[in-house]
């Protein structure tokens, strides 16, 4: 189904942080694996601010407050008010000994 564009906040720029191919292929696995249903897409947001806030994602439907990027890969939402904290990030998939996970880094710029 897809989703209702009259009542959701559009935007035709760039997603404001990168998403790696490696954890695209995990999300969309995520997505199969759990059903998630095709109306939904990967909502990023934020608890707390600045420095001591805490990134987290999960599926969810657009609402009225959210900007919604649609990309090739996937759609993306992101409350307007949350925004600004994903510019220059980053989300990978990172592995390790306890097994694997998504991951939110900084980038760092090269100039």
């Amino acid at each position: 189904m897809p989703l209702k564009k009259e009542t959701h906040f559009f935007v035709s720029m760039e997603l404001p942080l990168h998403i790696t191919p490696k954890a695209w292929q995990k999300i969309k696995a995520i997505c199969l694996e759990k059903k998630i249903p095709a109306q939904y897409a990967l909502r990023l947001s934020m608890r707390g601010s600045g420095c001591s806030g805490d990134f987290f994602l999960g599926f969810d439907v657009p609402k009225a407050t959210d900007i919604l990027f649609e990309l090739p890969e996937g759609n993306i939402i992101i409350d307007k008010s949350k925004l600004l904290y994903f510019y220059m990030m980053q989300l990978d998939w990172i592995e390790n000994e306890q097994g694997g996970g998504l991951k939110f880094d900084r980038q760092v710029s090269t100039h």
